[in-house]
């Protein structure tokens, strides 16, 4: 699932969620999760049960492209939330809708 743009992609939400989210903007979750720790708690997960059809609620969007572009699961199956305006924009924009 691993697709050429994966890599551009994940840099871009590294950056933008850096970059261009306000210090002062209401994010309850403000630190960023590296992908490859994401990866391995979802692996764990997935190892105790098929997440392909399951619903999935995530606080945190580095979730959202290992669950999609690493382990197949649709993006209607995640629920995303979030009190930051920034990152639902985003989310929308290259996941969710």
């Amino acid at each position: 699932m691993y697709d050429k743009n994966t890599d551009a992609r994940r840099k871009a939400y590294k950056e933008y969620s850096n970059d261009r989210i306000p210090e002062d903007a209401l994010n309850s979750q403000n630190v960023f999760t590296p992908y490859d720790l994401c990866y391995d708690i979802i692996r764990k997960l997935e190892s105790k049960t098929d997440l392909i059809d399951k619903d999935i609620l995530i606080f945190n969007l580095e979730f959202a492209e290992i669950l999609i572009h690493d382990f197949g699961v649709s993006p209607e199956r995640i629920a995303f939330w979030t009190d930051c305006d920034e990152k639902r924009k985003f989310a929308q924009l290259m996941y969710l809708k």
